[in-house]
């Protein structure tokens, strides 16, 4: 459900970010969750992501290519042979690390951290009922181009 939010308001949004957003949004509606009850920051530790959040970000930035790289290249995922400006799992795996780790954890803390940074709520920043106003309404479709109606094909009547 959070990939379909995202999906509405944004057009080419970071991977670290579409990914690390739904589990930080998992671990915020934790407690909430009858399936999977917990507070924020033991979901963090031990369920959020990927089988913790905290141990993966560490793990990360403990490997070669964390250290090299950061969330410099987590804009991109690839997807078959396209990797677009990331790289591949086989490489990220050579450098000590998983894609998990990269994308879902550090995305996650990335942005449990900017939220902090903020000085807002979670509901603040990502949401409010102002056009403009929060993370998915401030968003600009790519191009300055709205998404109300559909581009013309070429040779539509």
């Amino acid at each position: 459900m959070v990939h379909a939010v995202q999906g509405k308001s944004g057009d080419a949004t970071p991977k670290w970010l579409m990914e690390g957003g739904a589990v930080q949004a998992e671990c915020l509606l934790a407690s909430l969750l009858s399936v999977n009850p917990s507070t924020y920051s033991v979901c963090f530790l031990t369920k959020g992501g990927r089988g913790g959040v905290i141990p993966n970000f560490l793990s990360y930035y403990a490997s070669s290519y964390g250290k090299t790289n950061g969330l410099r290249k987590a804009e991109d995922r690839c997807c078959g042979d396209f990797c677009g400006t990331g790289d591949s799992d086989a490489v990220l795996q050579a450098e000590g690390t998983a894609a998990g780790h990269l994308y879902y954890d550090v995305g996650a803390v990335a942005i449990a951290w900017a939220i902090n940074k903020s000085g807002k709520t979670s509901a603040q920043f990502w949401q409010s009922a102002t056009l403009g106003v929060g993370f998915w309404n401030a968003v600009v479709p790519y191009g300055g181009g709205g998404y109300s109606h559909p581009p013309a094909r070429s040779g539509a009547a």
